[in-house]
């Protein structure tokens, strides 16, 4: 690894090894950046596992999950337990990002009190959730059978 190091980053001098980079070392510069580049992709990876666990943590001790592989089972469709996933996602992380948003708004425009901003949020963000998950529902049953016909 040393002489892989003076190969591309050190030139020798009078007093001994300067750290300067060569003339002739686009190889080293082009080592460097990909190393950076790998490391920032395994840090994003990292990152993104990390996510996708708590979220799957998450549903599993909300129940979300458990009810849906219930409810698949006891209709013996995978729609079904497919649908029951995501309207209850959408029933519970709505009012959750619309009490979120509505504290913040009330924090920055001081509209109404704090209860209202979460009594507001809550239903707000309860219909829009339920909403945007009977979107996704219908948007993921049109793509899934665009890709079952362009498959056949």
């Amino acid at each position: 690894m040393l002489s892989v190091w003076r190969a591309f980053f050190c030139a020798r001098n009078n007093e001994g090894f300067m750290f300067v980079l060569k003339k002739n070392c686009k190889m080293g510069l082009f080592a460097i950046s990909g190393l950076i580049f790998l490391m920032v992709c395994i840090g994003a990876a990292i990152v993104l596992t990390s996510l996708i666990l708590l979220f799957i943590f998450g549903f599993i001790s909300a129940g979300i999950l458990s009810a849906a592989v219930m409810s698949g089972i006891y209709k013996r469709s995978f729609a079904a337990g497919f649908t029951t996933f995501i309207y209850a996602s959408g029933c519970i992380l709505g009012p959750l990002a619309g009490i979120v948003f509505f504290l913040l708004l009330h924090k920055i425009s001081h509209w109404w009190t704090l209860t209202e901003a979460m009594v507001m949020g809550s239903l707000i963000g309860l219909a829009s959730g339920f909403l945007i998950s009977i979107l996704v529902f219908y948007t993921v049953r049109k793509l899934s059978s665009f890709f079952k016909s362009s498959i056949k």
